[in-house]
């Protein structure tokens, strides 16, 4: 480096210099200044212009590589080219269709869903987010129980609406967030917890893996637990699995690890294929709850069930559960994990295609995904001491290790330098 460069975190107005400053500054100006200004003051001034693959690519036609995938919903890469090929089809005969009439495409997308459970028999209610489903599952309880007490794990995070606000960790919401409807009872992940659950609860919402701060995996005998208790008061055991679901984890289902079936399950994020979308609310139609068993909502939603939506889902669940795919999935974790573990070691951990890394403190880590995104990385900035990595499960191996040689560069430069780094723009 020549005495006239300097580090990123030293440059003045970098930003305003950059191809696409105008760009970033009418985006904050017309639609969320919140989601321009970390990238302004790292003199990013990011614009999206296209996508493909592992890749996307800024206005100035810079590539990425993209670690976040939008909380996984990416899992099969950008624009894939058999989902591709399966919405441009489905256009050429269907549109969104609409949601009273019945139609083929949403029997074929239920029957995969269901064909991948592990156990039961299903009927599924489709939305376009998981915040609708996790609310559809929530206030299906609440109608089909007649009771108003809800139950939530401590750290969990369902969504940014009504009932799936209210039952997210207070941590995940905005600190002017408006007051809620409903205040949960928290439960810590431990199996004694499961006795505060009573006979006011109408359910309880369980990631069985949580991704949101860190990788964490509920033991096996906390949702036998959970369960076991549920079944003696009558409350609905939901399980969310909108980011952790659909292999992210390493079953095509994460509470296939816990050998504990809810009553109601929850997906989205990867079942969109990347490219319309679609998440689905299942209720288990040979459960043990009598409540749920007699009662089914009258869901409506103007585009939950596009036509179009339901046959990208149902490729997009073809190839994420097809055996073959599976394992090469698990080989691009495991070039990923082999490139990482040398330099890395214990700070490493992985689940699946979910990984993270620890570091001294939130602003280590944070600095650390602010330095990747100069390396060309795109990975979710750290809440806390930990980074996430949520790659595509399609990442091909050079991908992997230019990946690692970029995450391994940050952290070592996190390591050697001093702390004080002015960061508060970035938060």
């Amino acid at each position: 480096m020549t005495g006239a460069e300097h580090h990123w975190w030293e440059r003045t107005g970098a930003a305003a210099r950059r191809p696409g400053y105008e760009l970033a500054v009418a985006y904050a100006r017309s639609v969320a200044e919140e989601h321009v200004n970390p990238l302004l003051a790292l003199g990013l001034p990011l614009s999206v212009a296209g996508a493909e693959g592992s890749f996307v690519f800024d206005q100035s036609g810079t590539a990425l590589l993209d670690l976040r995938t939008g909380g996984g919903a990416f899992a099969l890469g950008h624009r894939n080219a058999a989902v591709v090929r399966a919405l441009v089809t489905a256009a050429g005969a269907v549109d969104m269709g609409d949601w009273q009439l019945p139609s083929e495409l949403r029997t074929r997308l239920s029957k995969a869903l269901s064909d991948s459970q592990p156990r039961g028999t299903w009927q599924w209610r489709f939305c376009v987010s998981g915040s609708e489903g996790n609310e559809l599952a929530l206030r299906t309880a609440v109608m089909a129980t007649e009771r108003t007490g809800l139950a939530a794990i401590e750290g969990g995070y369902h969504g940014q609406t009504g009932l799936a606000a209210a039952v997210t960790d207070p941590r995940y919401l905005h600190a002017k967030y408006p007051p809620l409807l409903a205040e949960p009872i928290r439960l810590a992940p431990d199996a004694s917890a499961a006795g505060a659950i009573d006979e006011s609860v109408a359910a309880v919402i369980v990631e069985p893996v949580q991704l949101t701060e860190a990788i964490r995996p509920l033991e096996p005998d906390f949702l036998a637990a959970i369960r076991r208790r549920c079944d003696e008061v009558g409350a609905v055991l939901i399980f969310d699995e909108v980011k952790c679901g659909l292999g992210r984890t390493g079953p095509v289902w994460a509470h296939e690890r816990g050998h504990v079936a809810p009553d109601m399950l929850v997906t989205g994020k990867a079942l969109s294929g990347g490219l319309y979308p679609v998440a689905a609310c299942g209720i288990r139609t040979d459960g043990s709850n009598q409540a749920l068993l007699k009662w089914r909502s009258d869901f409506r939603s103007t585009y939950g069930g596009s036509l179009l939506g339901m046959v990208v889902a149902t490729e997009a669940v073809a190839q994420l559960t097809n055996e073959d795919n599976r394992r090469a999935f698990r080989d691009a974790g495991d070039e990923l994990e082999a490139a990482l573990n040398p330099s890395l070691g214990r700070r490493l951990h992985r689940m699946g295609m979910a990984f993270s890394i620890d570091f001294e403190s939130p602003d280590h880590a944070l600095f650390v995904a602010s330095d990747l995104l100069h390396r060309g990385v795109l990975v979710p900035f750290p809440r806390a001491s930990t980074l996430l990595l949520f790659p595509p499960f399609t990442l091909g191996t050079e991908e992997a290790r230019t990946a690692a040689r970029a995450i391994v560069a940050a952290a070592d430069l996190a390591d050697d330098l001093l702390w004080g780094i002015p960061n508060d723009d970035l938060r």
